[in-house]
C-alpha cells in the first residue's frame, strides 16, 4: 500500500512531490523499459536529495496473450476484426444504441454474463460469424496462453513512458530535487531514453528564471496604482521607496 501526499495545487497534477516521465524513444519493450525505470528509480533513492522516488509502472501483470492464425481465419472466411468485435461484446462490452423511456435516455451494452467469461475454456467456446453466415469456433482459429505484460501503456509525446514520482528530503528545496534528478538521469539512463516533467514540477520548471521579471511587472503595477491612487507621478517613488526600507 502507498500513500500519496495531495498536490501542492489541486488540479495540476495527482500526487505532490515531483512528477517525472521516463519515455522509452527507440520504441523499447515495455519489459526493457520497465527494467530501466527500475534501475533509474534505485538511484533516484541513493541521493540523499531525494526522500523517495517510486514509480507503479508494471510489466509483470498476469495477462492473457490470444494468437490468432491469420491465414486459418482468411481460409475459414472470418474477418478478424469480426473476431475482435466478438471478444469485445463478449468479455468487455459492446455499445449498441440509445432509447428513450420515460423522459430520460438509456444506452444499451452487450455483455457476457459474468459466469461465461471467466476462464480460457469461456473464450475458446465462443463463436464467430464469417462471411458465409456460418459459425466458427474461436478456438479453431485462436490459442490462448497465460503471460506477463503491462496492464496498461502510458505515452507521454508520442512515446511509451513511465511515470515516476517522489519526494524531496527534509532540508532540500524542489528545485535541488529536479537538479538531482537530471544528475541521476545523465548517469543512469542508457541510450535511446528521455525524460520529461509533468503536472507542477513542469510548471516549476517551465517558470525558472522567470522571478526577476515578475518582480519587476509587481512593482510596475503597484507604482500605476499608486499614481492613480495619489495622482501623482512622482509621490509614489517615495512610498515605494520607503517599505523597500521597511522591509530592508
Amino acid at each position: 500500500m502507498l500513500a500519496f501526499p495531495p498536490p501542492a495545487i489541486p488540479g495540476i497534477g495527482a500526487t505532490g512531490g515531483f512528477n517525472m516521465q521516463l519515455e522509452a524513444l527507440g520504441g523499447q519493450s515495455p519489459e526493457e523499459l520497465a527494467s530501466v525505470m527500475q534501475s533509474f528509480v534505485v538511484a533516484a533513492n541513493g541521493n540523499p536529495v531525494i526522500e523517495r522516488a517510486y514509480s507503479t509502472f508494471s510489466a509483470s501483470v498476469p495477462t492473457l496473450r490470444l494468437n490468432v492464425d491469420r491465414v486459418k481465419a482468411e481460409n475459414l472466411g472470418v474477418p478478424v476484426s469480426t473476431l475482435f468485435t466478438t471478444l469485445q461484446a463478449q468479455l468487455g462490452s459492446l455499445f449498441v444504441n440509445d432509447f428513450n423511456a420515460f423522459g430520460r435516455t438509456y444506452q444499451v451494452n452487450l455483455a457476457a454474463d459474468q459466469q461465461f467469461r471467466g476462464s480460457i475454456d469461456d473464450i475458446l467456446n465462443l463463436y464467430v460469424r464469417n462471411k458465409k453466415g456460418q459459425m466458427v469456433p474461436v478456438r479453431t482459429i485462436a490459442t490462448v496462453e497465460p503471460d506477463l505484460g503491462p496492464i496498461l501503456v502510458m505515452r507521454y509525446n508520442n512515446f511509451a513512458s513511465a511515470t515516476i514520482n517522489g519526494s524531496t528530503a527534509p532540508g532540500y528545496s524542489s528545485g535541488q530535487a529536479i537538479e538531482a534528478l537530471k544528475q541521476v538521469a545523465a548517469d543512469s539512463l542508457p541510450r535511446g531514453y528521455g525524460y520529461e516533467w509533468s503536472g507542477l514540477t513542469y510548471q516549476e520548471v517551465t517558470a525558472a528564471g522567470q522571478v526577476g521579471l515578475i518582480f519587476l511587472l509587481a512593482i510596475t503595477f503597484g507604482y500605476l496604482f499608486l499614481v492613480g491612487q495619489y495622482e501623482s507621478w512622482s509621490v509614489p517613488f517615495a512610498v515605494i521607496t520607503s517599505v523597500t526600507v521597511a522591509v530592508l
